[in-house]
Order: structure tokens, then sequence, then C-alpha cells
């Protein structure tokens, strides 16, 4: 069930986007401890982003998980800064995420909630 919007402000190759959306997803269901088989990515290239008032590459991140504490935060946001810098050449100073946990009746799936 966790979840993982990421934007971008620069283009990604379409050969790279299944690599970048598996490392994505392995990164975060590891990070927190849950099965990637509920895992979601969802990958946004080409996204008209600007930060520090500039347009230089930068990302967007928000990620939702059912049961997510804040202790475990800082090490998602360190990985996910890695993965993203590595993979698309953006600093981490340049990348926002916001963490949300989600309650588990307002989690929709296969017809029903969590």
């Amino acid at each position: 069930m966790p979840m993982l919007k990421l934007f971008l402000n620069t283009s990604v190759a379409a050969d790279e986007h299944a690599s970048a959306l598996a490392e994505l997803s392995a990164t975060v269901a590891n990070s927190l401890g849950k099965p990637e088989r509920y895992m979601m990515v969802s990958l946004h290239p080409d996204t008209p982003l600007m930060f520090s008032g500039n347009a230089s590459p930068t990302a967007a991140a928000d990620v939702a998980s059912i049961g997510l504490t804040a202790s475990q935060t800082p090490a998602l946001a360190a990985s996910l800064c890695a993965v993203i810098e590595r993979r698309f050449a953006i600093p981490a100073d340049r990348i926002y995420i916001t963490f949300r946990d989600v309650e588990r009746a307002f989690w929709g799936w296969n017809g029903g909630t969590f």
C-alpha cells in the first residue's frame, strides 16, 4: 500500500522508465518494510517545476503509506535522494519529499479499503 509519486522537470528516456520504476519501488518498499506486491510508483518526467526561483533540474516526491512513522522518514529520504540523484542527475538539495501516513479506512484497493 505504499505509493510514490515522483515529478521531475527533466526528461527520462523511454527505455529507462521500467528500470527506474523498479528501483524506486524496491527502495521505498524495502525502506518501509512493506511487501512490494502492494507498492505503486508513478513517474512524471518533463513536469514544469521551479525550485529556489529557477528551473534547474529539480524533483518533487510524495510518499504515502499506511502506518508511516516519523522515525522511518529520515532513512527513506536519504535512500530516495540517493536514487534520484544517481538516476536522474538531480542534486539532493533540489529535491523535496513529502511524507503522509494514511489511515486504512482512507486507502481504497480491490473494491474495498485496507
